[in-house]
């Protein structure tokens, strides 16, 4: 019987609604709009926000674009207009394609977070740093799978970490000084959580250095864990933690970086104090090897942070950069390559 009215309704001349089936052009006519009787035989109509000029009749909100081999605004196919992408994507050149969030690379991996908050990596994996519970390397992008909705990732030597939507973190990979922060020294190849944490408090960022985290609270407060050889994890000890453990005395804390093996900090006051190895002068001119509780580094006005393995730089309020630190290779900025620098702002 279904077949019967079928064949009634096209040989009547008419489109049958849902999904438009039709044997020729003279039937994909609706509400006025003549259309056309796609190879598949079904009607489409003028869409110049489709690449190619048309979009397959009334499906619902799944309308596709003529040429697409999805619903409209799928990854990687075309863009019924621009705000038609599904979550998280963009149209691009006539094409929906994954909005990246947020992007960090390890010594030899790289991880995104998508704005749909999925995360993928790639790159080499002997330590499971690429979070998809083998230790295969792969040259191209595979997601972190059972991770929970991400709103940003870093990866630094071998590991890898996730902030997720609920403030909280995962992590994944080497765990040789205990940075993924599950109380073990125990390698991961799938996302583990960071115990503890939900303890001190909501995450609102999240760094990390060669074999070390620090998380910046939603109160201001600091919450380091991992490798400590150096001092980096700025509670006044060298003895590695595998759990969180709070900074003592970083109040107000605006934002966070953290070099191979120390840490920096923006105070309430704009000033950043730094932690760790001076080996290099990373934290100040003194002869002092490490530094293992927060210290002020004459730099005032900060509102953003970043670091190298063995230098930092300050983007400053005035539109200025300063930098310090280890400067043989000229990462400073200054015009030279003396070897040890106090900080100093960079001309441009």
């Amino acid at each position: 019987m279904r077949r019967l009215l079928l064949v009634l309704a096209l040989l009547a001349g008419g489109c049958l609604e849902r999904p438009f089936v039709c044997a020729n052009n003279g039937q994909c006519r609706y509400e006025g709009r003549q259309g056309t009787c796609e190879a598949d035989r079904r009607c489409s109509f003028p869409d110049g926000s489709c690449p190619s000029g048309r979009r397959y009749a009334d499906f619902g909100t799944n309308a596709r674009c003529v040429g697409a081999t999805a619903a409209c605004g799928a990854a990687g196919e075309a863009c019924c207009a621009k705000d038609t992408c599904q979550a998280g994507l963009s149209c691009t050149s006539g094409r929906c394609a994954c909005t990246v969030a947020t992007a960090s690379g390890g010594d030899a991996h790289t991880c995104v977070a998508l704005a749909h908050g999925k995360v993928l990596c790639w790159g080499q994996n002997t330590s499971g740093q690429l979070g998809d519970g083998t230790v295969l390397s792969r040259a191209t992008p595979a997601e972190v799978p059972g991770l929970p909705t991400a709103t940003a990732v870093i990866a630094r030597e071998a590991h890898s970490c996730a902030l997720l939507a609920d403030r909280t973190v995962s992590c994944w990979g080497g765990n040789t000084r205990g940075q993924l922060g599950d109380g073990t020294v125990a390698t991961r190849p799938s996302p583990v959580s960071v115990t503890r944490l939900p303890q001190l408090g909501p995450v609102v960022e999240l760094v990390a250095g060669a074999r070390h985290v620090c998380a910046r609270l939603e109160d201001g407060q600091v919450a380091c864990w991992g490798d400590d050889n150096r001092g980096q994890l700025g509670d006044g000890k060298t003895v590695e933690r595998p759990l969180p453990e709070l900074v003592p005395g970083l109040r107000g804390v605006r934002g966070l970086a953290a070099g191979d093996e120390f840490s920096c900090a923006i105070g309430a006051d704009l000033r950043v104090v730094c932690w760790g190895d001076n080996l290099r002068k990373q934290i100040d001119g003194s002869t002092e090897t490490f530094v293992p509780s927060p210290r002020d580094v004459g730099v005032t006005g900060a509102v953003e942070l970043v670091a190298g393995a063995s230098h930092a730089c300050a983007r400053t309020n005035d539109g200025g950069v300063t930098c310090w630190g280890w400067n043989a290779s000229g990462q400073l900025g200054r015009g030279d390559t003396a070897a040890l620098l106090p900080p100093g702002a960079v001309s441009m």
